[in-house]
C-alpha cells in the first residue's frame, strides 16, 4: 500500500534538478505557516493578557472607591447623629431659657 502510493507520488513529482527547489518551497512553505500560527497565538496570548491586567486594576478601582463609599457614608452617618444632637440640646436650652425667663418674670411681678 506505501509502495502504491511512493510510487504515485514520485510519478506526480518533477524529476532531476527541479525537485530539490520543490522539496525546499515545499518546505519554505510549512515553515511560513508554521512561524504565522505560533506569531498569532503568541500575539492573542499577550493581548488577552494585557486585557486581563487592565480588567484587574480597573476593578481594584472600583473595590477601592467602594471601600471608601461605604467610609464616607459611616463618616456622614455619625455627623448627622452628632447634628441632630447638637441640634436637640440647643431646642432644650432654648425652651428651658423661655421656660426660665417667664417664671422669673412672673415671680417679679
Amino acid at each position: 500500500m506505501f509502495e502504491t502510493a511512493s510510487n504515485m507520488i514520485q510519478q506526480h513529482l518533477p524529476a532531476g534538478e527541479h525537485r530539490g527547489w520543490v522539496v525546499g518551497l515545499i518546505a519554505l512553505v510549512i515553515a511560513w505557516v508554521a512561524l504565522m500560527v505560533i506569531r498569532e497565538f503568541w500575539c492573542w496570548f499577550w493581548r488577552t493578557t494585557h486585557l486581563l491586567i487592565a480588567l484587574f486594576k480597573i476593578y481594584q478601582s472600583i473595590q477601592c472607591a467602594c471601600e471608601i463609599g461605604a467610609k464616607c457614608q459611616e463618616e456622614l452617618k455619625s455627623a448627622n447623629a452628632k447634628l441632630e444632637r447638637i441640634a436637640e440640646s440647643i431646642a432644650a436650652t432654648a425652651a428651658n431659657t423661655q421656660a426660665g425667663s417667664g417664671g422669673n418674670k412672673a415671680s417679679a411681678a
